[in-house]
């Protein structure tokens, strides 16, 4: 999940600073004003502003507006400078706008635009209305990594709204100096979590880009806890074949595998266990696998042959540099069933009253695809791209486990769904005349992104997905595992509140790891989705182990009393 963002990636607006300017009758410097790159009905998109992805913008009155918005981080950027005139503490930022249509939960926010993705201020808004933020960054912002980029966007509740800007400045107090920034350290004293937990399953995490893991002792930090390592955004199709919106196929020698290579030697260098992540997906992957250079499908042959490129092309890259062996398991196909898993057509305790297939996310690019040319009466459909993936897959990386991996796993329509394609998916194979002796789809990756406020999950569901999943024979790994208690369906937490709110999350933390004990031998893998709450993707709901200043949360402590307790 992006998760880039993610996630899902992040679409990025950017806007250099300009040069500092004087504002009138006042001793303050302005650092940066919108209003500069408006003129008449029109904002100016050259350099220092680039626009990426879908969000269409205009000029109306004066103000920018954004608008064909269909996720949260449809948004413009602010980026720092660091030669010209650098953010730093004591700036402060005032944007002014509206927001067209909110339904209620809707909050404009201010917040970081690359990993973690931190918000800094947001305020609640509803149908149609003006906004105002207002900050003043401080030494905390900073620390937390945010100010290499802002981003003003809405949260996921108002992905779809649009929103003007009628002023966006930065001001700094003439002559004022930056001061120093103190660092946060992690506390290396407690119990690593890798080796607490290794009796039963490893505990993994992701790497989110050598300039966060070379921060503090983030480093070291990561090797005490962790033995298993995923690529946060760097090993998906559109980090290594070109942007969501090529449309014409690379040479294999054009694939830009810099910071792919970089995790994999860092993955190598500190003994980690390598999860690629992923091959096939909807989202964060070039146009050019599946449609045209207009947007039309492609056929399912120039689908397929795309696919199986894409794949080799990959494999061919880490054979030849010796590390192929080295991917422990591949996330092959991400995210191919419908968001909660729809209707199953019966009794959601019978496994099998449904059929997955009605279950697929038909607006995918390669379900169009595969649709594009199948012959239906020859036994051909959509939802093979699956099967062909986890084929080309096994051909290309055979030493690896071959994985799907989903969210919202526990929903019992989900769930039935997703076990069902598995077993099915690994019948055809068992028939196929290539068959090995190994499953096709050796493990199921639950995502595990659960909440306690706002959206919430039932955890009951949870241990039946786990039952359901280890009687396909695969292995599982909770791939994602964060636990929000506010932010997302509700406002972001108060301080106040924070500390009732670790304790409930405590508790959910140590039921579900009661869980992923008593499946310890079907589960090979438990990772988080973030080192710390200030470096999460959904850093607003508190989701982690570890505070924004690196602290052990109640969470922490409850899952080491958990295994402690379980091996008494």
């Amino acid at each position: 999940m992006n998760k880039a963002i993610f996630f899902p990636t992040f679409f990025l607006i950017a806007v250099f600073f300009t040069a500092c300017m004087t504002a009138s009758g006042t001793g303050d410097k302005i650092v940066f004003d919108l209003n500069d790159y408006i003129s008449g009905n029109s904002i100016n998109l050259r350099a220092p502003l680039q626009q990426s992805g879908n969000p269409r913008f205009s000029v109306e009155n004066g103000e920018l507006r954004l608008s064909d918005r269909s996720e949260s981080w449809h948004a413009i950027d602010l980026i720092r400078d660091f030669d010209a005139s650098p953010l730093q503490p004591g700036d402060r930022v005032t944007i002014e706008g509206k927001i067209i249509d909110a339904p209620s939960g809707t909050a404009m926010v201010l917040g970081g635009a690359e990993s973690p993705w931190n918000w800094i201020i947001s305020t609640d808004v509803e149908g149609t209305q003006t906004y105002s933020l207002q900050t003043v960054l401080t030494e905390k912002h900073f620390i937390e990594g945010q100010f290499v980029r802002l981003r003003l966007q809405t949260n996921e509740t108002g992905a779809n709204c649009d929103f003007t800007i009628s002023k966006w400045i930065v001001t700094r107090t003439a002559d004022s100096a930056a001061p120093a920034v103190s660092a946060p350290r992690w506390d290396l004293t407690l119990p690593g979590l890798g080796e607490l937990f290794s009796p039963y399953f490893r505990i993994g995490n992701v790497y989110s880009g050598s300039s966060m893991m070379s921060l503090f002792n983030t480093e070291e930090a990561y090797r005490h806890h962790f033995n298993a390592v995923t690529a946060e955004n760097g090993h998906k199709p559109a980090g290594i074949a070109g942007s969501e919106n090529r449309s014409v196929r690379p040479d294999a020698k054009d694939f830009n595998f810099t910071e792919a290579d970089a995790i994999v030697d860092w993955a190598v260098e500190n003994n980690m266990e390598l999860i690629g992540h992923t091959l096939v997906w909807h989202s964060q992957t070039p146009r050019w696998l599946f449609s045209s250079s207009t947007g039309e499908p492609l056929t399912r042959k120039e689908a397929l042959e795309n696919m199986e490129y894409y794949i080799s092309t990959l494999a061919d890259h880490w054979a030849e540099r010796g590390v192929i062996d080295r991917f422990y398991s591949w996330d092959v196909v991400n995210e191919a069933l419908s968001n909660n898993g729809g209707s199953w057509g019966g009794s959601l305790d019978d496994w099998e009253a449904g059929d997955w297939r009605t279950q697929l996310r038909t607006e995918s690019g390669w379900y169009r695809a595969f649709s594009n040319g199948s012959d239906q009466d020859a036994g051909e459909h959509p939802s093979d791209f699956i099967f062909y993936a986890y084929y080309f897959a096994r051909k290309y990386f055979p030493a690896s486990v071959l994985y799907y991996n989903d969210y919202n796993e526990e929903i019992p329509a989900k769930r039935n769904a997703i076990g069902q394609m598995v077993e099915e998916i690994n019948l055809r194979w068992k028939n196929h005349p290539e068959y090995d002796g190994r499953l096709l789809i050796e493990g199921i990756g639950l995502q595990s992104h659960y909440h306690l406020r706002g959206w919430t999950t039932d955890l009951d569901n949870v241990r039946a997905a786990l039952e359901r999943f280890a009687a396909t024979g695969a292995e599982m790994s909770v791939t994602e595992l964060d636990i929000t208690v506010g932010g997302y369906g509700a406002g972001v937490p108060a301080e106040s509140e924070l500390p009732a709110l670790y304790e409930e999350q405590a508790d959910a933390y140590a039921r579900l790891f009661g869980y992923y004990l008593e499946f310890a031998e079907q589960i090979h893998r438990v990772s988080f989705w973030g080192l710390a709450d200030s470096r999460s993707w959904r850093a607003p709901g508190h989701p982690l182990l570890f505070d924004r200043n690196f602290m052990a949360k109640p969470a922490f402590h409850a899952i080491v009393d958990k295994v402690m307790f379980f091996e008494s």
